[in-house]
């Protein structure tokens, strides 16, 4: 929690710095002020797999990649400027494991007469809220493409919790069942998880829409879990374990989609005339 804190407060200061200097920045992307500044936000992701440290036997745990999505709303603070600022509120499903294993058949009990290959993809899911803090930095390329750099903090809003999964096995000629594999997670005493993100990528400011499309990558401060994995009960192999952490770091691509203000939407004039009942332009003045 204190490591959280004090991420909140150093970007704190970090924006009150950014943000003085942004109000004296000459405007140079008018055409941003004619879309919406909440947009609507999904972003696919592909988290890293998590770190495996044996403290023993000989049986191997393959960790591997996670992908999941994460979707909301996201808010342009000043896009006009130079140097901007977004936030947004999203709703993230982060995965909790994916891994596979090989079991020898000698160390299985029963009628296995060949090698067991195990694969368990990410078939829980927990979902988080997300909290974006990021400053903006845009440069123009075209008329209608600029790039933007931001970067910032993320912040997952997380409820304490664990998880567990294994692999039971049964040989129903001898009535037996073993458990084989075990695994287990449990999250830090915190609710909130500071994360650093770095997104390059391109507006495109066309004829109703502002489009956004980045590349994001994500470092995490804080793990989202850490646990134990075991593989017991086998025949031959002795007891194999080890140490299960999944840090939370990702890379993916994010998509933000904001719409054209009503006044700037072709049409709009003579269609609130016909809905108001006005007759002239004259009687739209002062509206």
């Amino acid at each position: 929690m204190d490591k959280a804190l004090k991420g909140l407060f150093i970007f704190w200061l970090l924006s009150r710095s950014i943000w003085v200097d942004a109000q004296q920045k000459i405007e140079k992307f008018p055409e941003f002020k004619k879309y919406q500044s909440w947009g609507y936000h999904i972003s696919p992701v592909l988290y890293n797999r998590a770190k495996i440290r044996p403290t023993q036997g000989s049986v191997v745990l393959n960790t591997l990649p996670m992908n999941t999505m994460g979707f909301g709303l996201t808010k342009l603070i000043n896009p006009e400027n130079k140097i901007s600022f977004k936030t947004g509120i999203y709703i993230e499903v982060t995965p909790l494991y994916k891994y596979e294993f090989i079991l020898k058949k000698e160390d299985l009990f029963g009628r296995f007469n060949e090698d067991l290959q195990e694969f368990w993809n990410a078939s829980f899911y927990r979902p988080v809220v997300t909290i974006p803090a990021f400053v903006q930095f845009k440069k123009r390329l075209d008329k209608k493409i600029v790039f933007n750099l931001e970067t910032g903090f993320q912040f997952v809003l997380m409820q304490q919790g664990d998880f567990s999964t294994g692999l039971l096995l049964t040989d129903q000629e001898l009535s037996e069942t073993r458990e084989v594999f075990g695994l287990y997670g449990v999250n830090p005493k915190t609710n909130i998880y500071p994360n650093l993100i770095l997104s390059p990528g391109f507006y495109f400011t066309l004829d109703k829409y502002l489009i956004q499309t980045n590349f994001i990558y994500q470092k995490s401060f804080i793990a989202y879990y850490k646990g134990e994995y075991l593989f017991d009960n086998l025949t031959e192999s002795p007891r194999s374990r080890g140490d299960y952490k999944l840090q939370g770091d990702y890379i993916g691509l994010n998509f933000n989609v904001h719409f054209l203000k009503k006044e700037y939407r072709p049409g709009w004039i003579r269609r609130y005339k016909e809905k108001n009942g006005y007759d002239s332009d004259e009687e739209l003045e002062g509206i």
